[in-house]
């Protein structure tokens, strides 16, 4: 037997798997830094922060393809990883953490965090509207955004694309969404939650909360004291408490 199979299972680190927003197009890689090691030290996971290609040169599926193959190298690596395997997305990388349940089992994840994800592409960015009136993503750029992504030809409800078509039985057991009151992605991301929380005949955590008086990206900006901080704060302490179950 391989010495590599009988190493002591406390000796291999347990992950967390983070994607970045991006709108599909920035380099925002690092973005999330506060996060992952807030994530790391609460809970003693291992993050590992995943940079991927982006669009317009590299529209879907290649950044879906990159989270796939972050998560199948760490699946090909028991020796190293656990495999109690979280996995975590802000925006456009909360939809790729969505979209990876289509590609895995079920029970491949033991948690699924995604914060103000995007959910579904196929519906018109001006049929959006956030549940409170704020500074949310301008219309023109959610459009350029969705093009940028996804060439023609493609279906949008493809749940790879829009993880708001995928069966719900398709999730792991532990899942966070939150949304923020003025963005208008809010709706979308909390009707997906409450269709997987209702999946019959699977126990289920499904944890979603919005964050009211707050903009999609609240967290990158927040600043002590204000409503935004103290929403970053109860966020990161609810990821921390899903990643601990």
């Amino acid at each position: 037997m391989s010495s590599r199979a009988t190493l002591d299972e406390r000796s291999r680190c347990t992950l967390l798997v983070n994607f970045h927003g991006s709108g599909f197009i920035f380099p925002r890689h690092g973005a999330d830094d506060e996060f992952c090691r807030k994530m790391s030290q609460e809970t003693g996971r291992t993050v590992l922060d995943v940079q991927y290609r982006l669009a317009p040169e590299h529209p879907f599926p290649a950044a879906l393809n990159d989270a796939e193959d972050a998560v199948r190298w760490v699946l090909n690596q028991p020796h190293k990883f656990d495999q109690r395997i979280s996995i975590s997305g802000f925006s456009a990388g909360g939809n790729f953490a969505l979209a990876l349940t289509n590609l895995f089992p079920a029970e491949t994840f033991h948690s699924l965090i995604a914060i103000y994800p995007v959910v579904d592409i196929h519906t018109a960015p001006e049929l959006k509207v956030a549940p409170e009136p704020g500074k949310a993503i301008p219309l023109f750029m959610s459009r350029f955004f969705d093009a940028c992504y996804v060439p023609t030809g493609y279906d949008k409800r493809d749940p790879r694309i829009s993880p708001f078509y995928a069966s719900t039985d398709r999730f792991p057991k532990r899942v966070m969404i939150v949304s923020a009151s003025r963005d208008s992605l809010a709706v979308e991301a909390e009707t997906l939650a409450r269709k997987i929380a209702k999946e019959p005949g699977i126990d289920r955590e499904v944890v979603q909360a919005r964050m009211q008086g707050c903009e999609h990206g609240f967290d990158k900006r927040a600043i002590p004291g204000t409503i935004q901080w103290d929403a970053r704060e109860k966020t990161y302490a609810m990821a921390a408490a899903m990643l601990l179950r």
